[in-house]
């Protein structure tokens, strides 16, 4: 910057040299400062100008932080955010193929409980970055496209303010791109979106989110983990990645997007470019081991914009709970069933009796259980992560045929009371091209 260089412009050029399309992103309502903005670096001058036109009122659930978001309610805030969108639509105008609108950065643009009443103000939004985008698009003969990043289903958009639906029946927006507001997912609750999407032209491009909600890696040789846990949990694994991505494409999406996908401190880390690989398309990833998981909670899971988990439960003694595992692979599909080598499901227990017994069915299936494996780890590690499995029961698949694409109740029982923190199932291929 210091020497006349714009990032913007440097990294669009580069795009556009390798043959790709260019859309920055715009973080709509960024709080990043907001945990004390009086002190912190990233607090904007338009916020110390107008500290009375804030929100106040946020969920009880969420963080007190955001009582400092900017109010959408207001002319001027909602001009301020179109002036910056404006800036570099018009300054790198040679550059862009368009623009995306991050509104998981962060979800609070109304008080409380007035997203319903005013979401049209963040539609006018919406749609005058539209009508830019069709200007730019006459005067330059190409297209431009916009994208925005949402929450995962359109009841959780509208309690925010956000119109998701009427954006895609108006056509206002080119892309959606369903989101958890922090950590990876496997089964996000789409299907509301994809339907309306589908009907109208729209695509639709699900967010995989590279950090992982707390669980232990998936060693089924050792049935433990083998280092310990690190201090800021982990990053998700490429078997996990290829569950997920292989989850989405099951559910009838037009494509994959990421976010915040730094994997390594090192540039150019392998890692990241066989991900990048796998998740281009529903091909890449035949014959390639994944790790299929029901997501969990986490810290932020009581934000009004994050879906229902499943896990953990508390399980009593004796009555049997049931679960949805979704599963993107085909089992059936000649071209690479024969080539599979092991299905193994596995359930995380805490709070657990050392003598509990476990019974597991798969769509009925009764499974074939181990001994309860316990985890080897500190308890100053058990004592910081609640919701970190203490023991694992395995169980291999065998047959096959129990297992469905799309998705799998999994019944789970035990003699004695416990927690269950994880359900998940590693399937490996024989000669696989990604372990």
């Amino acid at each position: 910057i210091d020497a006349g260089l714009e990032p913007v412009r440097v990294i669009g050029e580069f795009a556009r040299q390798a043959g790709l399309h260019f859309l920055p992103s715009v973080r709509m309502n960024d709080l990043h400062f907001t945990c004390d903005p009086l002190q912190s670096p990233l607090t904007p001058q338009f916020w110390f100008d107008h500290q009375d036109l804030v929100v106040r009122s946020v969920p009880k659930e969420i963080s007190s932080w955001y009582e400092h978001a900017p109010d959408f309610t207001h002319d001027v805030v909602r001009q301020y955010r179109m002036d910056l969108i404006d800036e570099i639509l018009e300054r790198f105008a040679d550059t862009v193929d368009g623009i995306e609108l991050d509104f998981l950065r962060h979800p609070v643009f109304l008080p409380d409980g007035e997203g319903p009443a005013r979401g049209h103000l963040v539609t006018d939004m919406v749609r005058r970055v539209r009508a830019r985008l069709q200007q730019m698009s006459e005067a330059s003969g190409r297209p431009h496209w916009l994208l925005v990043r949402a929450p995962t289903d359109l009841d959780s958009c509208r309690r925010v303010g956000l119109e998701v639906d009427l954006w895609i029946e108006q056509k206002l927006i080119d892309v959606v791109i369903p989101a958890s507001h922090y950590f990876a997912t496997y089964d996000m609750p789409i299907d509301s979106v994809v339907d309306v999407a589908r009907a109208h032209g729209c695509r639709v491009h699900p967010s995989l989110f590279p950090s992982h909600f707390d669980a232990w890696p998936f060693d089924i040789e050792r049935a433990v983990p083998p280092a310990p846990y690190v201090k800021h949990g982990p990053i998700i694994s490429p078997r996990r990645m290829r569950g997920a991505a292989a989850n989405y494409w099951r559910m009838g999406v037009d494509g994959l997007a990421v976010y915040n996908l730094h994997l390594d401190r090192t540039a150019h880390a392998d890692t990241l470019y066989r991900m990048l690989r796998d998740l281009a398309a529903p091909a890449c990833l035949r014959r390639a081991d994944k790790i299929f998981a029901i997501t969990k909670s986490t810290w932020l899971s009581d934000h009004p914009v994050s879906f229902r988990k499943q896990l953990p439960a508390d399980l009593a003694a004796d009555q049997p709970q049931t679960f949805t595992l979704i599963i993107g692979e085909d089992f059936d599909d000649r071209r690479t069933a024969p080539l599979l080598d092991r299905c193994v499901l596995r359930a995380g227990l805490r709070r657990i009796a050392p003598s509990v017994v476990a019974t597991i069915e798969v769509n009925g299936t009764r499974l074939p259980t181990s001994d309860l494996a316990p985890v080897k780890g500190s308890p100053a590690v058990f004592e910081k992560h609640p919701l970190l499995a203490e023991a694992f029961v395995n169980a291999p698949i065998e047959d096959r045929g129990c297992l469905r694409q799309g998705p799998n109740e999994i019944r789970i029982a035990l003699d004695q009371p416990a927690t269950v923190t994880d359900i998940e199932m590693l399937a490996t291929w024989r000669c696989s091209e990604n372990a």
